[in-house]
């Protein structure tokens, strides 16, 4: 596509409403067809001097805001600021430069799909799912900046194919797609509850670790299950197989770039704190962050908490690349704003109020087995869907379908006895009065009576 043609469609999007946007714009959203290079790189720094210049027009608007007096236009401050604003937009729709590369860098800059991004896609929908506020569907691809909106009694799966990746997202779950690179796959999950599943085998070239973020936590792996529910009280990790990191997250100073953390010593210093106070979460175990006690921790570092607050710096966060100037405004801001304290003391703080990694507690077997129930429940669909791929791969012996059973359909399979004397073993499903059973040769429903005896190992 011709720079041109994508400054005609950044056009449409600042002008219209979606609805009316021309199908190659729908198209391009939906097949993530990649920006021009040349192209992307102009738009980044027409974008960037259109920044500059709202941030001057913010600091105009503020200076009348604040003063509310009348000009000697005669006009009051609040008529000048909607003036101002009115005079912005019609700028912005008339002058096509700047507006249009915020717009394109907003609209394309997230489908940008260069050869290191790693395949994602959502492989289940069960119900009005929703990707970036707009229904979807299943076998959509996924790129960063998605977010996934899976509303109550529906459910959802993101898979990362590639890498062995699989998340099983819950009813009222809101989960952004943060990272997709070989080095890291990271998930926000912003509300509700995901299920994750990290297999590893020898053919797969790109092994990146995973982590699943929330606010004021952070749960790692390298190969293992475990869930992370979140609500507004608190971020609850259980790990059913393997050992799971967990730690706290401070988003305030872990969102900030890059670049600008490494800057600062104070910055550093303090983030290694946290990375630091890890536990090792290992299989029947859990560990939950409430949200109270992560604001009393944040309590004992006031100077610091409200230094990363300031305007200069956190307008900064989960940005990837800064300019040197924004990079010396936050600088100077924290500076400035910590002048009276010294470094060693501010991180000496921090550790005290953030250096013992979180509890970890044991879970009885009923406990844990109940909840991974909960979280790996499937649909009839999902679960078919899953065995027939498994199916499909043949030549499955005895304990090659125990594992593969236990891994797709989230239950081992069991030796079942019949009335009959008949021999089954395989994965059983109590539905409507009856069992469905998944067995290496295809899926049997049998009722109550037929069963003689089920041999739970």
């Amino acid at each position: 596509m011709s720079e041109q043609r994508f400054e005609d469609l950044a056009r449409r999007i600042l002008d219209e409403p979606s609805s009316s946007w021309p199908e190659e714009l729908k198209g391009l959203r939906t097949q993530k067809k990649a920006m021009p290079e040349g192209l992307r790189l102009r738009l980044q720094a027409m974008n960037e001097a259109a920044l500059q210049e709202k941030r001057q027009d913010d600091a105009k608007e503020a200076a009348l805001e604040s003063d509310g007096t009348s000009s000697a236009d005669g006009k009051p401050a609040d008529g000048r600021v909607l003036q101002m604003k009115r005079f912005r937009r019609i700028a912005a729709f008339s002058s096509l430069p700047a507006a249009a590369a915020a717009a394109v860098l907003i609209y394309f800059g997230f489908i940008y799909s260069g050869p290191d991004r790693i395949p994602t896609t959502l492989s289940y929908a069960d119900g009005p799912v929703q990707l970036n506020a707009q229904t979807t569907e299943k076998g959509q691809d996924l790129i960063e900046g998605d977010v996934l909106s899976v509303p109550a009694e529906a459910l959802a799966s993101v898979e990362a194919p590639t890498v062995g990746v699989t998340l099983r997202l819950h009813g009222n779950t809101s989960l952004l797609m943060a990272r997709l690179r070989p080095e890291r796959l990271q998930f926000r999950l912003d509300q509700g509850s995901a299920l994750a599943r990290l297999q590893r085998d020898d053919s797969q070239t790109a092994k990146p670790g995973l982590a699943i973020v929330t606010e004021t936590g952070e749960a790692s792996v390298i190969g293992t299950v475990f869930s992370v529910e979140k609500d507004t009280q608190q971020t609850r990790l259980t790990t059913y197989e393997g050992t799971v990191s967990y730690r706290r997250r401070w988003s305030d100073l872990e969102d900030l770039p890059e670049s600008l953390i490494t800057e600062s010593e104070l910055l550093t210093r303090a983030r290694r704190v946290f990375l630091e106070a890890k536990a090792s979460v290992d299989k029947g175990k859990e560990s939950v962050i409430s949200a109270s006690d992560f604001q009393t921790r944040l309590a004992l570092i006031p100077a610091l908490n409200q230094a990363l607050n300031l305007p200069a710096v956190s307008a900064l966060r989960n940005k990837e690349s800064i300019s040197k100037e924004q990079m010396d405004a936050a600088l100077k801001a924290i500076e400035e704003s910590l002048k009276n304290e010294s470094t060693d003391t501010i991180v000496a703080g921090v550790q005290e109020a953030f250096g013992q990694p979180p509890e970890v507690t044991s879970l009885d077997g009923d406990s844990l087995a109940g909840r991974r129930q909960t979280m790996e429940a499937l649909s009839v669909e999902e679960r078919n869907r899953r065995f027939k791929e498994m199916m499909s791969k043949g030549g499955l012996d005895k304990e090659t379908f125990r594992k593969q059973a236990t891994e797709l359909l989230g239950k081992a399979p069991q030796e079942i006895i019949l009335v009959n004397g008949e021999y089954i073993f395989g994965t059983i499903f109590g539905e409507n009065g009856k069992y469905t059973v998944y067995t290496a040769s295809g899926v049997r429903i049998i009722s109550p009576e037929e069963i003689e005896e089920i041999l739970f190992e």
